[in-house]
This record gives C-alpha cells, structure tokens and sequence, in this order.
C-alpha cells in the first residue's frame, strides 16, 4: 500500500511540484524539473502494487496491477524503488530515463 501510494503522489498533478520532487530520490531541489514532467500526464494510470520483493538492503521491485481509463487492467513492473533518507522513493535514475523519452533530457539536468 506504501509503494502504490507513492506511485500515486508522484504523476498526482494537484501535489505542488516541490512536494513531489521528495519523492525521488537525491536532494529535493534537484528533483523538481523532473517531478513537473514525471507528473505531466493528463489521464495518468493507475497502479496498484500487490507484491513486492527484495533486491538489496534499500531497494525493492514492485510488481501489480494497471488501469488507465476504462481499459482492462493489465500487469505492471517489476518497478524498482530505494530507500533514500529512510524513506522509500522513486528512483531518479529511472524516473529519468522513463521521462527522458518522452519529454527530452531537460527534466533530469
């Protein structure tokens, strides 16, 4: 539930752009470029993570479920996260080379 909620809060547009940029990792103020074009969706999926395995002793992988508008659900992941700050975070690195393809480099400099 932790990891499906802070999928969420990263593309969740209404969140201010600083308090997304938290939830990557590294230092916030580096983050917000990234989270303004991550959270860019107009009609973002839902996910929702139902199993999660360890990959390292701060990272995991997240495997679920996709919905996106009245489309049938379709598998998701594994997706990776990282403890960063003792919290858990989207990493950036991903988050980068996911946004990087769609919307240029700008957002990750």
């Amino acid at each position: 539930a932790q990891l499906t909620a802070l999928f969420a809060a990263s593309v969740d547009y209404s969140i201010r752009e600083e308090d997304r940029a938290r939830l990557f990792d590294g230092p916030a103020e580096n983050n917000v470029r990234l989270a303004r074009a991550w959270g860019a969706q107009p009609d973002p999926q839902h996910i929702e993570f139902t199993t999660v395995a360890s990959t390292g002793p701060d990272s995991v992988e997240a495997m679920g479920v996709g919905t996106f508008r009245s489309m049938d659900s379709y598998p998701v992941g594994p997706m990776s996260f990282v403890r960063y700050d003792n919290q858990w975070r989207v990493p950036r690195d991903i988050a980068c080379r996911l946004v990087g393809a769609f919307d240029g480099p700008d957002a990750c400099r």
